[in-house]
């Protein structure tokens, strides 16, 4: 009597080939998102540095913030290098200047571009400027904040001592959009120095993004918790 041949038959393979299939399919997700979990915890870490930084040159400067004189274009993510270079004094890195998410703008030409005397970051700088839109404390104003409720904090922010630290925002990450409803896009905004995106994203839409306020302290605040503040050319949230 011949033996069976021992070895899996053709139908054999084809179920564990099927079966390992699945157990990617389901794994991937998974792995993904504990990859943008983890990039979440070092982008608030990026914030904090940032925090201490403005921090210690607040308290080398009688409470107010850096606002140094640049192009005055009216861009959120868009600081002055004296501004930069006195966080980083303070012992930030380039890297804190940039979302662990979606650093499509740590490059040379953006880190110092020529001939401007600016840096382009990833996150929201919500303080005032030495000239230009941001500069104008009296006019300007940030948008979906309740003036009863929320009295000033439409102001660009001047000082680490203002009123109700703990509810001001400071610095966030970079959401922004274009389009309105099914049409509405989170990656590619064509507005400033080439396309920009939304730091975090779920499924292509925006997920949330960290904030650091005033008094120092960072949090993570959900999409659906997010307003418009600063609709432009494209629509800017936190």
């Amino acid at each position: 009597m011949r033996r069976r041949e021992t070895g899996f038959t053709l139908v054999e393979l084809l179920v564990v080939i099927g079966l390992i299939a699945v157990l990617v399919a389901l794994l991937l997700p998974a792995l993904a998102n504990a990859r943008e979990q983890a990039r979440r915890v070092r982008c608030a870490a990026n914030l904090h540095s940032l925090g201490i930084g403005l921090r210690t040159y607040a308290e080398q400067n009688r409470g107010h913030l850096p606002a140094h004189a640049g192009l005055g274009l009216g861009l959120l993510w868009v600081i002055n290098v004296e501004t930069r270079d006195a966080i980083m004094r303070a012992g930030a890195t380039r890297s804190s200047f940039y979302c662990p998410s979606r650093d499509l703008q740590d490059d040379d030409s953006l880190w110092d571009v020529p001939g401007y005397g600016e840096t382009a970051t990833g996150y929201f700088w919500l303080m005032t400027r030495g000239n230009g839109l941001f500069s104008d404390t009296t006019h300007f104003a940030l948008f979906g904040y309740d003036p009863d409720r929320y009295p000033g904090f439409g102001q660009m922010r001047s000082r680490l001592d203002l009123p109700r630290p703990a509810e001001r925002e400071l610095v966030t990450d970079s959401t922004v959009s274009m389009g309105t409803g099914a049409t509405r896009v989170f990656t590619g905004v064509n507005h400033g120095s080439g396309g920009h995106s939304t730091n975090h994203l779920k499924r292509g839409q925006g997920a949330g993004g960290n904030i650091l306020f005033l008094d120092s302290h960072v949090v993570w605040r959900d999409f659906s918790e997010m307003k418009v503040r600063f609709p432009t050319l494209d629509d800017e949230w936190f």
